[in-house]
């Protein structure tokens, strides 16, 4: 049984996913502040309007990424066991036979 390959480590992505989603949160924080500012500070309703376009925008990331850091921790889940299972067939193989000792020809 030939064994996928990945082509990256499933463990740097999950990382780098997490990093992602917080920096997605705090740039949330910053852009509810800005809108606050801009209804406080300002009667030009488009600054709202344009603060709330970017935080829908990052929310839809912060969902993105949610949804990668669940996946890649399935897929790292799903490695460790898959190497495992590697490490189970090759330690049954009996390595002080030849290979072939058991067929005839």
């Amino acid at each position: 049984m030939k064994l996928p390959t990945l082509r990256r480590d499933p463990t740097a992505a999950l990382e780098k996913a997490r990093a992602d989603l917080i920096a997605a949160e705090s740039a949330l924080a910053g852009l509810r502040g800005k809108r606050e500012a801009a209804l406080v500070e300002s009667d030009d309703l488009e600054l709202v309007q344009l603060a709330d376009g970017q935080i829908t925008e990052t929310r839809r990331t912060i969902d993105i990424l949610n949804n990668r850091v669940a996946a890649l921790r399935v897929s790292s889940s799903g490695l460790v066991q898959q190497r495992a299972q590697r490490g189970s067939v090759l330690s049954s193989i009996d390595r002080t036979k030849p290979l072939g000792y058991d067929t005839e020809i």
